[in-house]
């Protein structure tokens, strides 16, 4: 990727500041990789506004029934929205081939902001248009999670209808080949809030197509993400300043045209390395539509098993318990087949770039 960087008056503060940009950089797409790639694994309409809403895009409700509906929204709580809905841009800059030039990336070391932009095609073959902005914030708080520390250190992240357009080779058939397509629209923000919280909101949607590495068939995708949230640092590690203890609380609306559209809603979901280093300690998710409630205990507090097990409610009556969700921290929201698809086909693109 390209990256023309501004002259700061001091060189030794922009030489700290530009390290700390590039570091934020490689830290998110790195933190984006993995989970995404975890998304594919766990499963162990009308234009956009402005922000990332529906626009006015139609989705049936979600069916809320069974073992099968719970597994798909057992991951839809605070802490999982916000870290994927803010990786999922970053994902998808990553090609298989490295490519310094294309989209093209402009950094401001002073000001610690990133912008990205299109009006190009990279070696790839793929051709990039939109843009989106990087806003690196005054603070910067690692946390401590299951599946891998991750960091809050975005104030802003703004997309404009940033994506590509290309073709894929399918895997299992080098000779049939397809158009394939990745776009995203909208906006996310995180902010100090005192007393060691963070408020964040997240208004994201994704449109594209993707090929099916084995049936080589091209499906389309979409998911539309609007919540708000906040998370309170508990602990600290007193040598690193870790939040080692975190608690979050969130709600808002998840769609996708495989499994529909809901409310889901966070209280107190509780976090801690100390405690329980598989699943949350306590706390629920609740998840509504069409009349009918989800719910989702977290137990790690009294039953730390490293199945990650949680149990999970229907109209207040227990239903059982869905395993995995040590896995589930990191998918981020209810994804249909049509947007896993679509993520796997970032993540192979990284996979082949880094045995290149």
């Amino acid at each position: 990727m390209k990256k023309n960087s501004s002259e700061d008056q001091s060189a030794g503060s922009s030489a700290r500041r530009e390290a700390g940009v590039a570091r934020m950089w490689r830290r998110i797409a790195l933190g984006a990789l993995v989970l995404v790639a975890s998304v594919a694994l766990a499963a162990c309409g009308d234009d956009p506004g402005e922000n990332g809403s529906n626009g006015g895009a139609q989705f049936e409700d979600a069916v809320l029934a069974d073992q099968e509906d719970a597994e798909e929204w057992a991951n839809a709580s605070a802490p999982q929205i916000y870290f994927v809905s803010i990786f999922t841009p970053m994902l998808i800059t990553m090609g298989e081939e490295e490519d310094e030039n294309c989209p093209v990336v402009n950094e401001d070391s002073a000001a610690g902001l990133v912008e990205v932009s299109g009006g190009c095609t990279d070696l790839d073959g793929r051709t990039w248009s939109g843009s989106m902005t990087i806003q690196e914030g005054e603070f910067s708080q690692e946390l401590w999670f299951p599946g891998g520390d991750q960091d809050l250190s975005i104030s802003e992240l703004v997309i404009d209808d940033f994506g590509f357009v290309g073709t894929e080779t399918c895997a299992s058939d080098p000779e049939v080949e397809g158009e394939v397509d990745f776009t995203l629209n909208g906006k996310i923000t995180t902010e100090e809030l005192g007393g060691d919280r963070f408020g964040f909101s997240v208004e994201l949607r994704i449109d594209g197509k993707g090929m099916d590495a084995e049936t080589c068939e091209i499906s389309e995708g979409k998911g539309i993400t609007t919540y708000e949230g906040e998370v309170e640092v508990l602990e600290f590690d007193s040598a690193t300043g870790m939040g080692l203890a975190h608690r979050w609380n969130g709600s808002g609306t998840r769609a996708d045209p495989d499994v529909g559209q809901a409310a889901v809603e966070t209280v107190d979901e509780v976090l801690d390395a100390g405690g329980c280093e598989f699943k949350p300690m306590s706390g629920s998710t609740k998840v509504s539509a069409g009349g009918v409630e989800m719910e989702f205990i977290y137990n790690g507090e009294t039953h730390c098993d490293e199945e990650a097990t949680v149990t999970w409610y229907l109209d207040g009556e227990e239903m059982g318990v869905v395993e995995g969700v040590a896995c589930s921290s990191a998918r981020g929201g209810p994804v249909g087949p049509a947007m896993v698809l679509l993520m796997l086909m970032m993540v192979a693109f990284q996979r082949r770039s880094a045995r290149a």
